[in-house]
């Protein structure tokens, strides 16, 4: 247990300078909230680097008492930089500059806070106008989780609904999920066939959306049979090789096994909203959940 402590001054001060933040997101006035996060952030950063071997773990078990969690708010901010980004590119630098300082400062490196803030890295370089350089992060990213669903989600949408300007490719948008169905123990499998039923209809590829629609149902029936029990599969398969370009063979059942019972997770606060709205979570269905 670390013996690191905070003083009620600093405490205050930060939990302060949060909440302000939270304050104005909540008011949808995001700039303002990226304002004072960031000094937010410069404070702690500062903090940790004139700090010995200080990490962000320590840091955010001395400043818990306060009933604030850093690693919930450093995903807030990154997500309020990315609704920023989407208006103004220059703050998808300053959300890739977050992420690298926050990863480069946090000791578990397997922690799943730190795998969100690097697919919201890789998100970042489209939103930059450099699709190259995100297509370089996604396929590193997919190599070391290649079972994330939202993960080849994340990827597919800056082809398809967050696809800026030219970037919008709804083939490829397509041969990157279909290729995410050939992972077996594929995580959020579910969502994924979701997509891509969006994807086949607006190219008016009707037979094969009714094929992947009558998979989600299959799934959803499976799911239904085995709950409560309903487990995460275990994964024994190797790394796969990410190629996008290749298209999946045009069948009902793409991987050709027996599809994976749909795993019931929660969806995380910066992912996209399942419900279709092209929304983070928070900003839509979640948008009622305590902040903590």
């Amino acid at each position: 247990m670390s013996t690191f402590t905070l003083s009620t001054e600093v405490k205050n001060e930060w939990a302060g300078l949060m909440k302000e933040g939270y304050d104005y997101s909540l008011e949808g006035i995001s700039l303002a909230a990226i304002t004072i996060w960031g000094q937010l952030w410069d404070k702690m950063r500062t903090l940790i680097d004139n700090e010995t071997n200080l990490s962000i773990e320590e840091l955010d078990e001395a400043f818990f008492e306060q009933e604030k969690r850093i690693s919930t708010w450093s995903s807030d901010f990154e997500m309020e930089l990315g609704n920023a980004s989407r208006e103004e590119s220059s703050f998808a630098q300053k959300r890739i500059n977050f992420c690298s300082e926050y990863i480069a400062r946090f000791r578990d490196q397997s922690n799943p806070d730190i795998e969100l803030l690097k697919w919201a890295i890789s998100e970042s370089y489209f939103d930059l106008g450099q699709p190259e350089q995100g297509e370089k992060s996604f396929r590193e990213q997919l190599t070391a989780y290649p079972y994330s669903g939202w993960g080849w989600i994340r990827w597919s949408d800056h082809y398809g609904v967050l696809a800026l300007g030219q970037q919008k490719n709804s083939e490829k948008a397509v041969q990157i999920l279909e290729q995410a169905l050939e992972v077996e123990g594929l995580k959020d499998r579910y969502y994924v066939l979701e997509r891509l039923e969006d994807l086949y209809a607006a190219l008016g590829l009707e037979q094969k959306a009714s094929a992947v629609k009558e998979e989600m149902l299959g799934l959803l029936i499976e799911d239904q049979d085995h709950e409560p029990q309903a487990t995460t599969p275990n994964i024994t398969t190797p790394p796969i090789s990410i190629s996008p370009n290749t298209t999946s063979p045009n069948t009902t059942s793409p991987n050709g096994k027996t599809p994976v019972p749909v795993t019931r997770v929660k969806v995380g606060r910066n992912d996209p909203c399942s419900c279709g709205s092209n929304k983070k979570y928070k900003k839509c269905c979640g948008s009622n959940d305590t902040v903590q």
